[in-house]
């Protein structure tokens, strides 16, 4: 065997290990970006289920037609106080506007 023989084959063999090399780069690369996707997706997801969950939560607290209900009522119950305690307050201050003009026309001695 000569020189130049070997030499063709050494280079036959760099030529293939480049082409092995090159194929496997090219062949990988669609999956690390799927892996980058992927992972991007699972960031995404875990982020909106976190405000799926808050909004869950909040949902939660609201009050039902059933709480606003007894509210409305229990807001109108007092709104009937209210206007009985003005009520009340008015005819008091009639009688004392009445006994401060009494006052007034008694004659002082």
């Amino acid at each position: 065997m000569d020189i130049s023989n070997l030499r063709d084959w050494i280079a036959g063999v760099q030529f293939l290990w480049l082409v092995g090399v090159s194929a496997a780069v090219w062949l990988r690369k669609p999956g690390t970006d799927a892996a980058q996707a992927v992972d991007k997706l699972a960031e995404k997801v875990s982020e909106l289920s976190g405000h799926y969950t808050l909004l869950e939560h909040r949902i939660n607290e609201m009050p039902t037609h059933k709480d606003t209900r007894k509210l409305f009522d229990s807001i109108a119950e007092m709104n009937g106080d209210m206007r009985a305690i003005l009520s009340a307050q008015n005819q008091q201050q009639r009688t004392l506007d009445m006994i401060q003009e009494f006052l007034h026309k008694m004659p002082r001695g």
